[in-house]
Order: C-alpha cells, then structure tokens, then sequence
C-alpha cells in the first residue's frame, strides 16, 4: 500500500476539504524524498522540482507546480517562502530556503546531508503530533461507555431504591 493512501486513510482531509496541517507535513516529508532522489541522481533543484510532480498527490503536486511557475518569473528567494508558508511550520520553511540555497549555489552532498537532519525532526514532530492528536480521539471513545455505564448504573439504582420503597 502507498503512502499516499495510508495517509488518506489515517489523516483525513478537514469537511471544507481543505487539507488538516499533518496530512500536509506528511505530504511535504513524501516530496523531499522524491526531490532528494531526483537530486541524488544528478538532477538540478528546478529539474527536481518539476519531476516530482508526478508523484506527489493533489495539494502537494499543485504547490510544487505552483512554485515552479513563480520560479520561471522570479528567481529570488519569494517563491520559495511563499511555497513553504502554505504548510505553516518552521522546520519547513527551513527546509525550503536550503533548497533554495541549492539553487544558487548548485550541489554538493554536504547541502542534501544538512537537510537529512531537518528531515528528520519534521519526521518526529510530525509524528509526535500525529499520536497526541489519536490519543485525544481515543479519548473521546473511552468517555461514552463511561458515560453509558454511568447512566446506566443511575437507573439501576433507582429502580432498586423504587422497588425497596414499594416493599416499605
């Protein structure tokens, strides 16, 4: 099974069906490893860039591409920023102005070797919030059949206390 659809399945779009901010991080983490293959194989950032738009999925895919057409009109770091912006988190965008540094200053393994490290705290972060947030939903799951019981015990109470009463 793909990640892709693992994460469909375990991080569902929000009901305005705009992407929730941790399928968007998996996403983004799913496209660094496409770009960073792309790299490792000698392409340049903006081949890299345009060849990972056919494995990525939709929200991703249309960033990325929108990216690449500001590149085509501005070659300073604005794209890049604006790119990172749409997934709200720091390591990203940190993420992001490395690729950008690639750009202008081509590529040495010692570039892609620093991203490794960023890469992997998005991971844990990413991961990390993934469970917190599973873990408040599991939550929910366990109050309702303490709520029921609860009631349930009420009632039972009652109808014991109703019956003693009649007995009286």
């Amino acid at each position: 099974m793909k990640l892709e659809n693992i994460l469909e399945k375990v991080l569902p779009k929000k009901k305005n069906n705009e992407p929730n901010k941790l399928h968007l991080q998996m996403q983004f983490i799913n496209f660094l490893a496409y770009f960073n293959a792309y790299i490792s194989c000698g392409s340049n950032v903006y081949q890299a860039l345009k060849e990972t738009t056919n494995n990525l999925q939709e929200e991703v895919q249309h960033y990325v591409l929108e990216l690449v057409a500001a590149i085509d009109t501005d070659k300073s770091i604005k794209p890049y920023l604006d790119f990172a912006r749409k997934f709200d988190n720091e390591t990203i965008t940190q993420i992001v102005t490395m690729i950008y540094q690639l750009s202008l200053n081509g590529l040495g393994l010692e570039q892609i070797e620093q991203m490794l490290p960023l890469l992997e705290r998005l991971k844990n972060i990413t991961i990390s919030e993934y469970i917190k947030k599973e873990g408040d939903n599991l939550n929910v799951y366990l109050m309702t059949p303490l709520l029921g019981v609860t009631i349930v015990s009420i009632f039972f109470s009652i109808g014991v206390l109703t019956s003693i009463m009649v007995g009286i």
